[in-house]
């Protein structure tokens, strides 16, 4: 789960031997049935959050980026850990390798494509999980209330979002920006 030869890095393997592993992973990769496989993702992803920030009480990467980013220093969003969605495509490839080398014996053997993997030249890839977003599209203001005219986004005239540090208005009376719909309730 923290990186292997056909799976990316995510944490380091001292820091994964202390976020509990028996917990999260008992049954990891012995079955690929689909009705299976969804409980094993969430646990697995609750595991690599723990791995990443020791201690948490997140319990998705989504969550572990919204934390990170508001107490932090996080200066970027590069900075931040993996999304959800990338996530669970490195946790269906460790699924794939995990089942594969439990029933390496056995003639039955997965679909690599249906487990976070793409053939592209009749080479077997790891799938991408890359939204881009463009710089122009995603302001972030540094404001507390946004109630100055230097606000970053009240200046291009556009709504605070949960990345901002008054978290886009999601507390009642806290961000300032006329753009910000008061009827709106923002969600995490």
């Amino acid at each position: 789960m923290t990186g292997s030869d056909v799976t990316s890095k995510v944490g380091s393997k001292p820091t994964a031997l202390k976020a509990f592993l028996e917990l999260y992973l008992k049954d990891f990769g012995k079955s690929i049935d689909r009705n299976y496989i969804e409980p094993v993702i969430a646990k697995a992803e609750c595991y690599l959050v723990k791995v990443l920030k020791h201690g948490t009480n997140c319990t998705t990467m989504e969550d572990l980026r919204y934390t990170l980013y508001h107490q932090s220093k996080v200066k970027d969003l590069t900075e931040l850990p993996p999304t959800s969605a990338a996530i669970r495509m490195h946790i269906l490839r460790c699924i794939y390798v995990c089942n594969m080398q439990m029933n390496c014996l056995n003639a039955t053997k997965a679909n690599p494509t249906e487990y976070g993997f793409e053939e592209k030249d009749g080479i077997l890839l790891p799938c991408n999980i890359i939204n881009p977003v463009p710089g122009d599209l995603v302001i972030v203001c540094n404001c507390k209330t946004c109630s100055s005219q230097r606000c970053l986004c009240r200046k291009a005239g556009v709504t605070c979002c949960i990345y901002c540090h008054c978290e886009g208005g999601k507390s009642e009376g806290c961000c300032k920006n006329p753009n910000v719909l008061a009827s709106v309730s923002v969600a995490i």
